[in-house]
């Protein structure tokens, strides 16, 4: 709670509204859009995921409130300063930890499931094995990301080992995603293209800041 609502609290400067949970909208696990209900002509809405003062805690990450709740809430502005719920209808620590497994549950379903988001991770991941793959034929440009030549031989073993790594890990995670979501002719062009973007914004990012690296280099700095 900021210091304008502690003040306003503190002040008694807020109203009460007591009743039913009505027209309750849940907000989903990964956000998107509020958490929204209202209590008598009272409309409250907040987000686990913005930062405000006051009560912000969605059912989707075990928060208590749900349809038919009977609740006192103090406002001011629409902000909830307090929230009381009747003690034998307050959800134990357990049921509001399972709550919020089950929501992330199912947000990993939806998104493991969602054909835009599997053509987006695809090209993601081609785009590192690239990235990667680059750092591993050109280890010592890439090298001058983290320090600038000459290099003892010990840190640059270090640094090979450590761009070979990197590579393995994102050709297994890429064969591993491929394995579980296959390009079929419905996704394969959207799957593609997206990599062409991808794999054309990291390499320009990568070329204009070797050219920053190399410009820097020469003169010194």
């Amino acid at each position: 709670m900021n210091s304008e609502a502690l003040t306003a609290f503190e002040g008694g400067q807020y109203s009460v509204v007591e009743g039913v949970v009505t027209d309750f909208h849940p907000m989903p696990y990964e956000g998107h859009h509020d958490e929204c209900f209202s209590v008598a002509t009272q409309r409250f809405c907040y987000s686990d995921y913005a930062v405000t003062p006051g009560f912000r805690n969605s059912a989707s990450h075990g928060g208590p409130i749900r349809a038919g709740l009977r609740v006192c809430v103090a406002y001011s502005f629409g902000t909830i300063l307090r929230l009381e719920i009747p003690r034998d209808q307050v959800p134990s620590l357990a049921q509001s930890s399972a709550a919020a497994d089950s929501a992330k549950r199912e947000w990993q379903t939806r998104t493991e499931n969602d054909p835009i988001q599997q053509s987006m991770t695809v090209a993601f991941l081609f785009t590192a094995a690239c990235w990667t793959l680059w750092w591993n034929l050109q280890w010592r440009r890439a090298m001058r990301f983290w320090l600038r030549p000459p290099n003892r031989p010990i840190i640059q073993y270090i640094f090979r080992v450590f761009f070979a790594l990197n590579f393995i890990g994102s050709v297994s995670k890429l064969v591993w995603q491929l394995r579980l979501h296959p390009l079929t002719p419905q996704n394969a062009g959207r799957t593609l293209a997206t990599t062409a973007i991808m794999s054309c914004v990291v390499g320009s990012m990568t070329a204009l800041a070797l050219l920053w690296i190399e410009r820097r280099d020469r003169q010194g700095v």
